[in-house]
């Protein structure tokens, strides 16, 4: 079951189907969905197939009707319109009973003829309703058949309720001053030399005890005074029919003087009905210009001494506006003041006939549809909503096949991304998103044009194709969107996480190199604007003030922290570059720091120490192979002699003989060995002369590498060198560096496997020339490259060959004395060695300066 699950996912055959049928799922869902939803919003479901067509064919003709009074006067649309099977006739009338509809007088534009208009069936009428806005908005409302009215007066008062509505048109206008009547004791918005009078206005007024009390009052426009709504003291809001219980409760209290009792008493008017009069309060010992804050209509506040007073006896009275004159206006939290202005209005009537099928001119007509749609609803509307629910379910069968199938090929193991797949997500999302706005805008635009919404023929496959269009790119956007998820990591093929990825190393790359003093500042600086933001929101002055102080000593104290932390991070890396001899300076430090700079101290005592013991022991020994070297190669000297005496004698023993070539041989490698002890005991303690000049890298290199071509050939090996063109100059001593190389070419000549290559690299990288050799080993290695620059080591475990592991351990020293670098890499039988040295800038130019002096003194001496 599974493998042949792995061959299904895998097919492209499967995957095409599973595309086919989640898509047409997808348009089938949405279409008999669609049509079920209209089903039951129309209550299609209890109706014939004929009352389906009659309702529907109402409709074309309210939308037709509204189409001929947009085009009044029209001769195109009157033309198109009549093609359309659509005879209309637009008139307007105050009596729709007195209206004779054969009378083409009647109308102020109609597509009928006089035929038509003669042998017109009164009772056959559809008559629509249109109300014409003055700012160019229309409303519309079907009346259905005259038939269907027993009398025309009631389908006139049924109209009414277009009338009824109220049309208004807003205009917003600058409320330049806020104005006080200091007669009348009314506040308003002065706008274009006109006043309105504030709604709502609250006032805050403090008494001589220092409370704070709030009073809220409301505008009566009939009487014309402001009436108290409710006040808010230390006891909390008191509303009127709570104010006798305050009154009793805090009279001690409130009115401990004459004058807050009379200002009380206005505050909050006459006792029977809460009316204030602003004006006589002004008139009292508290004017205008001594109230406290006040709020207008819950939006702008402003004090009292800003108010600007007027006397309304000198201003005309058209300018004080009413209910009358304005019917609506209000404040918004621009101070701008909208205000509202009745709308002038005007009513059409538009006459039509509702053809039969008889008489439907084009198969391009909004009527044609209207049947289409009614057929439509006939066959499939009553299985709608199961056939809805079978395509959904088509379709997340399908969809689920194919998420679980994308991204597998066949004959390929695990998910497998194409191109699209590795572009960035927002890339494929913004493309997904545009690509989506543009096909739906262009469904939409189908859908509601006039050519293609008259046409049922055109408008179907145009509407279908862009559909499928819609779903493709959202099916496609969605699967790799899964692919991307069962790849795994798909947040790291994004453009954001890219930029914060280089922000972040960024970021990290600095903070990692920027010392600790300014990570602190970076730190405090954080710290302390957070904390001075959250802390200038409070408000609290004395607190910000602490704030401050405690900023500035726990800065100071956590610097001078870090200072310290900074002497004991340079001296341990002073110890790490091999200065034991640097003390941290501990007086003045804190004492968890004192404490480790003092440990940092006895550890450098400590280390030191052991450095000068490890150097002593390692000059004894040196001392000890070279005197022990000393004294075995004076008899070794004698034996070699004596041997090489005997061989001159004639023995006439083969026995002697062969002993005698032992002899010899062992004899000649201990020499060797004793050689190599004291050249590697010499190189190790630098007791070697090293004169460097500059060599041409790759001249040295041929020449060198070229002496062993015959042993190469002899052991099977094929030599390649590479070389730039350009000649490289290195600073090293010719002689060791031969001893180096020759070392090391011998060694490839003994170990390297027959009938292989052997490469030799010279590159440049930088300021760095770097001398590789590689070759194929014959033995296995089973060790290291660094074990094998050590003395003894050899890289056959065996030992059945010649050498005493001193070779490699006295090049690395020669190299190190040169000023180079050598590196021994073992990857299984691969053997690599570099060689770096310094890249010596300008050489030619230094060289042709020698040259030219050497000829200048060459001459001088002649």
């Amino acid at each position: 079951m599974t493998i042949k699950m792995n061959k299904i996912r895998g097919s492209v055959i499967a995957k095409m189907i599973a595309w086919v049928l989640c898509i047409g799922g997808a348009l089938g869902t949405a279409a008999f969905g669609y049509l079920t939803i209209a089903g039951i919003e129309c209550g299609y479901y209890n109706m014939t197939r004929d009352e389906i067509l009659a309702e529907e064919y109402r409709n074309v003709n309210a939308s037709y009707s509204m189409d001929a009074f947009l085009n009044m006067k029209n001769r195109h649309n009157q033309k198109y319109l009549a093609e359309e099977g659509f005879r209309y006739g637009i008139f307007q009338a105050d009596d729709l009973a007195k209206v004779d509809f054969q009378d083409k007088t009647l109308y102020m534009d109609t597509n009928m003829t006089d035929d038509e208009l003669k042998g017109l069936d009164k009772n056959k009428v559809f008559l629509y309703q249109i109300r014409d806005l003055a700012n160019d908005g229309r409303e519309g409302r079907s009346y259905g058949y005259v038939e269907d009215w027993e009398d025309l007066s009631g389908l006139q008062s049924s109209s009414s309720h277009l009338e009824e509505q109220d049309g208004f048109v807003w205009s917003s206008q600058y409320a330049d001053a806020v104005c006080f009547d200091a007669e009348q004791g009314i506040f308003y918005y002065r706008s274009d030399e006109k006043y309105y009078p504030v709604r709502e206005v609250t006032m805050y007024y403090e008494n001589d005890f220092g409370i704070v009390n709030e009073y809220n009052y409301v505008y009566d426009y009939e009487v014309g005074k402001y009436k108290l709504s409710y006040y808010n003291n230390e006891y909390g809001i008191v509303y009127e029919e709570d104010e006798e219980w305050v009154a009793e409760g805090t009279a001690g209290e409130w009115n401990a003087t004459a004058v807050e009792d009379k200002v009380d008493r206005l505050l909050k008017g006459d006792e029977t009905q809460q009316y204030v009069d602003f004006a006589a309060l002004n008139r009292s010992v508290l004017s205008y210009d001594q109230w406290g804050g006040l709020l207008l209509d819950q939006v702008r506040e402003i004090a009292g001494e800003e108010l600007i007073a007027i006397d309304s006896k000198r201003i005309a009275k058209s300018a004080f506006i009413d209910l009358d004159t304005a019917p609506g206006y209000y404040l918004d939290d621009y101070y701008t003041l909208h205000v509202a202005q009745e709308e002038e209005t005007a009513f059409y009537w538009v006459a039509s006939l509702i053809p039969d099928d008889s008489t439907l001119i084009t198969r391009n007509s909004r009527y044609y549809a209207s049947a289409w749609v009614a057929d439509l609803f006939d066959m499939y509307g009553r299985n709608a909503c199961t056939m809805a629910v079978s395509f959904a379910i088509m379709t997340l069968v399908s969809f689920i096949f194919l998420a679980y199938a994308c991204g597998y090929r066949k004959d390929r193991e695990g998910i497998v991304l194409t191109w699209f797949d590795r572009l960035p997500l927002e890339i494929v999302s913004a493309a997904a998103f545009f690509a989506e706005i543009i096909l739906i805008s262009i469904l939409y635009m189908q859908m509601t044009s006039r050519e293609f919404r008259d046409s049922i023929e055109v408008l179907i496959p145009f509407a279908l194709s862009t559909a499928v269009l819609i779903c493709a790119i959202a099916l496609w956007y969605v699967l790799s969107c899964c692919v991307r998820i069962k790849y795994g990591k798909w947040w790291r093929n994004s453009l954001c996480y890219k930029i914060w990825s280089i922000f972040r190393n960024a970021f990290f790359k600095v903070f990692r190199n920027i010392g600790l003093l300014w990570k602190l500042l970076l730190f405090l600086m954080v710290k302390t604007f957070a904390e001075g933001f959250i802390l200038l929101a409070v408000g609290d002055g004395m607190l910000l003030l602490l704030w401050f102080a405690e900023t500035v000593l726990l800065s100071m104290a956590a610097m001078y922290l870090v200072i310290q932390m900074n002497e004991l991070q340079k001296a341990a890396k002073k110890m790490a570059d091999g200065d034991l001899s640097y003390k941290v300076p501990t007086e003045k430090m804190y004492w968890g720091c004192k404490e480790h700079g003092e440990n940092l101290n006895k550890i450098g005592d400590g280390l030191s120490k052991a450095v000068d013991e490890r150097m002593k022991s390692e000059r004894f020994k040196t001392e000890l192979i070279t005197n022990v070297s000393h004294d075995i190669k004076t008899p070794l000297t004698s034996i070699i002699n004596y041997v090489d005496l005997l061989e001159k004698e004639e023995l006439h023993n083969e026995k002697a003989e062969e002993y005698l070539d032992v002899l010899e041989r062992q004899s000649s490698k201990l020499k060797k060995l004793i050689e190599d002890l004291v050249e590697a005991s010499k190189a190790s303690t630098g007791n070697i002369e090293v004169g460097n000049e500059l060599l041409e890298a790759g001249v040295f290199l041929t020449q060198t590498v070229g002496e062993f071509e015959e042993k190469l050939l002899l052991s099977g090996l094929e030599l390649i060198v590479k070389k730039p063109e350009k000649p490289i100059y290195i600073s090293a001593d010719g002689r060791h560096l031969w001893r180096v190389v020759d070392n090391l070419m011998s060694n490839i000549c003994k170990y390297a496997q027959p009938s292989s290559r052997v490469y030799v690299n010279l590159e440049k990288e930088n300021d760095v020339v770097t001398i590789t050799f590689r070759n194929i080993s014959k033995y296995q290695l089973n060790i290291n490259g660094d074990e094998l620059l050590e003395r003894f080591i050899r890289g056959d475990s065996s030992r059945n060959t010649e050498g005493h592991g001193l070779g490699l351990s006295i090049a690395k020293s020669l190299v190190d004395l040169m000023g180079g670098s050598m590196e021994i890499t073992v990857d299984g039988d691969l053997f690599k060695v570099r060689l770096n040295f310094k890249l010596q800038e300008g050489a030619e130019e230094l060289l042709r300066q020698r040259e030219e002096n050497n000829e200048v003194q060459q001459e001088n001496e002649k």
